[in-house]
């Protein structure tokens, strides 16, 4: 049986519901809640990283559309309203409603959507929306972005679909609680909610936390996870000897800002650290592939987002620097440098 998007859903209704009816003060037994939650979700739907009914990859996507920077929909809340008030034919009076989310206090674009397609909802649907088919409008709509990675855009066809048609055969098939979180997850925009990304990671396989921290994307986790079970006991590495992947970001270490001298000593908490001298730059991940040519470098953004083609310029210095091509080259084959992009006055 396909895995409906209305089960996704189901849960993200539950978290943003817990995290309404909770004050600020009692954000500790929030996030108990929505891991009790979570697991319960993950549990019944029997999701794990080889499931052959649930792909996690399209689960995570969904539950966490933020982290997909390799998909870029070009798509914000003004545009997105006027293709849905096309898609559904909406008069005057209904696309005011719908535009209600540019008045401060009235909610998100999803929570309008959500008011506007309730009132002419009825009946059960006869055609539900599965994830899998979510997952695929969405993805198709990045390959046609010349913004979002090059591994997306490689799988566009040339099918004159617009993005606006996708949407509108989508939508056309979705409740209105559904319509208002497909919304947000076009649009990235998940602030109503609070739960910590490790519970759901956790519930769906112990070693998918490890695995992002050296697989950053869920594609790649979820792969070297797949492949570890397929191995004998023997063979499968332990948490400590992950090795990261040329070519995969790897998960940045968790950081702690100071706000004095003294606070600082205090977050140390007697612990050995290193201490380095702070440039104003931006932050970026360097991957090394001789194999590859001239095309070598691949670089990394903070958020994960692969930024090779936008740092060409960049290239030259990279080279310089590492010695690339050079006798005295610091590696043979492959490397990984992580740094700061800094500016020169």
């Amino acid at each position: 049986m396909p895995f409906l998007f209305s089960a996704v859903t189901d849960l993200l209704q539950a978290l943003e519901d817990n995290a309404a009816s909770t004050r600020k003060a009692m954000r500790g037994w929030l996030h108990q809640k929505n891991k009790d939650c979570i697991e319960s979700w993950v549990k019944s739907y029997k999701i794990t990283v080889d499931s052959p009914s649930v792909d996690a990859v399209a689960v995570l996507s969904a539950l966490f559309p933020d982290k997909r920077t390799d998909r870029v929909y070009r798509l914000q809340a003004p545009s997105l309203s006027k293709i849905l008030g096309r898609c559904f034919k909406l008069g005057t009076a209904r696309i005011k409603q719908l535009d209600q989310w540019k008045t401060p206090g009235s909610g998100d674009l999803g929570l309008c959507v959500e008011r506007t397609l309730r009132e002419t909802e009825h009946g059960q649907i006869i055609n539900p929306v599965t994830l899998a088919e979510i997952d695929s409008m969405l993805h198709t709509i990045a390959s046609k972005c010349r913004f979002s990675a090059p591994g997306v855009q490689a799988t566009a066809t040339d099918d004159g679909i617009e993005a606006s048609k996708l949407i509108d055969s989508i939508y056309r098939r979705l409740s209105s609680k559904e319509a208002k979180w497909l919304t947000r997850m076009i649009l990235k925009d998940f602030s109503t909610l609070d739960f910590k990304t490790y519970h759901v990671l956790n519930a769906i396989d112990r070693g998918l936390v490890n695995a992002m921290n050296v697989h950053s994307t869920y594609d790649a986790a979820i792969g070297f996870l797949r492949h570890q079970k397929t191995l004998p006991e023997s063979q499968v590495s332990p948490p400590a000897s992950l090795k990261p992947i040329v070519g995969s970001k790897i998960g940045r270490v968790p950081y702690l800002k100071g706000r004095s001298v003294k606070n600082v000593v205090n977050l140390a908490a007697g612990r050995k650290m290193s201490v380095e001298q702070k440039y104003d730059g931006e932050y970026c991940q360097i991957h090394i592939d001789l194999a590859k040519g001239d095309d070598c470098i691949q670089i990394f953004s903070k958020s994960g987002k692969e930024s090779t083609t936008d740092r060409q310029r960049l290239h030259k210095a990279i080279r310089q620097s590492l010695r690339i091509g050079k006798p005295d080259c610091g590696f043979k084959r492959k490397c990984i440098v992580e740094g700061l992009m800094s500016m020169s006055i």
